[in-house]
């Protein structure tokens, strides 16, 4: 009879472990969907603070602004090399886009300062500015 009691309390004390272990598992699957939304509007913060170097610039601007505009592009380009996601390619009238620095120097350097440009932003799937398309 010693024997039939212990091995009721060692299952008792199973199930109790397997309820546990189902609470855990429950709570953990629960929590994941809340941390998953903190980590989105951590990117939506992420992908704002790297737009808003960009967005100021969209519309009708002078040359120097312009000029202004592919510095920064260039700096971009050059912070972000490791990470394809984060580069921007210069789309001039010509309609050809590049990520090549020495172009988009060189583009520059043949922009007339008083003359009024064009700038459009294009944006990625994920909402980052990646293409920048200047028309005069």
């Amino acid at each position: 009879m010693e024997n039939a009691s212990k091995a009721l309390l060692i299952a008792g004390a199973i199930l109790i472990v397997i309820l546990l272990i189902g609470i855990g598992m429950l709570i953990y699957s629960k929590s994941t969907g809340v941390v998953d939304v903190a980590t989105n509007a951590m990117n939506s913060q992420e992908i704002q603070a790297f737009n808003s170097s960009f967005i100021s610039y969209e519309g009708s601007q002078k040359g120097s602004t312009v000029r202004a505009l592919i510095s920064a592009i260039i700096a971009n380009n050059g912070t972000h090399t490791s990470d394809e996601s984060k580069q921007i390619s210069l789309v001039t009238g010509a309609g050809a886009g590049t990520k090549d620095a020495n172009d988009m120097a060189t583009y520059s350097s043949g922009i007339n300062t008083q003359q009024t440009y064009t700038v459009t932003l294009g944006y990625s799937t994920a909402g980052l500015v990646n293409t920048v398309t200047i028309s005069e």
